[in-house]
This record gives structure tokens, sequence and C-alpha cells, in this order.
């Protein structure tokens, strides 16, 4: 009895592919073939427009009464048609999800450039016959392509749809898993900070209960007391000492005014 098989997860996706490449590689190859005939009849209806606009142009300059309004028509109509074709973009990439995208905008296209056909239709007959039925024969060829595309994505490429499922929730796995490393990286980095940080603290904390120990501080901090008591006392014994000292320095200005006032008696007896 052979036993289970193992593959790294790693290595999944690509031994996937490989276990399914036998049918999902032709199924690949005939949806890319059908994405060309798409452009290919998206480029049919772009040429036919642009053909229609150039006539219509044409007619407008000529002035003719008769023509001028179907020309202008029809110059509305291919207008219209080459700004929705052009909102239409074709998968690079070949896949249920786009498949489905692609048929809904070109749904979306067919429905636009059949409502401008039948506003502008009436107004354009019956001018411009040549060209309304190149349009009509080119919408009809991206129906027929679009029918084809609906088809295929249905029926046959929905049996790729679980291996695309399968692909994408590896990739979402792997790079959960990338991140979940990553942030594993960050949380070891910053484990061996903390441990630095700690070592740091510790030797910090070892000083001080060195210098504690020393009874450096204790001394500091008496010394300091020390001082602030003797700023006091001094201060306060100082106390008696601020009368006599204002008077002595008050003395030489009291002299000065006896001498003035000894000249000025002196003046009045002269």
């Amino acid at each position: 009895m052979s036993g289970a098989l193992e593959v790294p997860l790693k290595d999944l996706k690509k031994w996937l592919e490989q276990e399914t490449v036998s049918v999902i590689k032709p199924l690949k190859d005939k949806g890319a073939d059908l994405l060309k005939d798409v452009r290919s009849k998206i480029d049919g209806i772009r040429e036919t427009c642009e053909k229609l606009l150039e006539d219509s142009e044409r007619e407008m300059r000529r002035g003719d009464s008769k023509t001028y309004r179907p020309a202008r028509a029809a110059n509305k109509l291919a207008r219209k048609a080459l700004e929705t074709i052009e909102k239409t973009v074709i998968p690079d990439e070949i896949s249920h999800e786009n498949l489905v995208m692609l048929q809904e905008d070109l749904e979306k296209m067919l429905v636009a450039i059949g409502r401008g056909r039948r506003v502008w239709f009436p107004q354009i007959k019956p001018y411009f016959i040549i060209d309304r039925r190149r349009f009509d024969a080119a919408s009809r060829k991206m129906v027929d392509s679009l029918e084809k595309l609906r088809t295929f994505s249905s029926n046959e490429y929905v049996k790729v749809k679980d291996v695309e499922e399968a692909f994408s929730m590896i990739g979402r796995l792997l790079q959960s898993l990338k991140e979940l490393d990553e942030v594993e990286g960050r949380k070891k980095r910053m484990e061996r900070r903390g441990k630095i940080l700690e070592k740091k603290i510790a030797e910090h904390q070892h000083k001080i209960a060195l210098i504690r120990s020393r009874n450096e501080l204790s001394e500091l901090v008496r010394t300091n007391e020390k001082t602030e008591e003797l700023k006091r006392k001094v201060k306060h014994d100082l106390r008696h000492l601020q009368k006599p000292f204002f008077n002595f320095k008050a003395w030489p200005e009291a002299q000065t005014s006896i001498s003035r006032l000894m000249k000025q008696e002196s003046s009045a007896s002269i």
C-alpha cells in the first residue's frame, strides 16, 4: 500500500501545474484563439465605423440639403460606436474570471451599439446603404464571437475554475506565510534589543547601588544640607549690621549737605 503523497508547500503550485497541464493547456490555447477572434471582430466593427465616419464627413462637406441630415446622423452613430468600442479591453491572461468579465463588457458594448443603431438608422435611410450593411454584418459577427466565448467559458473552461482557485489560494497562503516570517523576524529583533536594554538597565542599577553603598550620595546630600544651614545662620547673624551699614553708607551724603549749608550761611553773613 503506497503512502500518502507529501508535497512541500513551497513546491505545491509547481506540482499542481505539472499535474494539470495536460487538461489546462489545451483549454488555455483554445481560449487564446477565441480572444484573438474577439479582437478581430472588434477591429471589424471599428473599421466599419471609421469608414462610415469618413463617408459621412465627406458627404457633410458637400453641403447637399438632401443628404446633410442623414450624413450627420451617420456621423453621430459612428462616433458613439467608436467611443463604446474603445472602452472594451481584451485581457492578456486567460482565466475564468477574465472571461466572465470580458463577456459582460462585450454584452454592454453590443447593447450600446444596438441602441445607437435603432436611434440613428431611421434617420440615415435610404442613404449609406453599403455602410449600413457593413455595420450590421460586423455587429452580427461580433454577436457570434461572443456566443462562442460564452459557450466555451460556461461548458469547457469551467473545468479549470477549481484549479485556478486552488492556485489563487496557494498564492495567498504563501504570501501569508511570508508576512508571518517577517513578523517573526521583527519580533526576534525586538526581543534582542529588549535584552540589550535590560542588560544596560541592570548595569546602571548596579552602579547606583555601588555609589549608595559607598555613602557618596548620602555624604553629598549632607554637605548640601550643611551649606544651606550655614547660609541661613550667616544671614541671621548679619541682620544686626544692616542698620549701621546703611547709616555708614549715607554718611558721605550727610557731610556734603552740611558743607553746602555752612557755605550758604557764610555767604549770607557777608
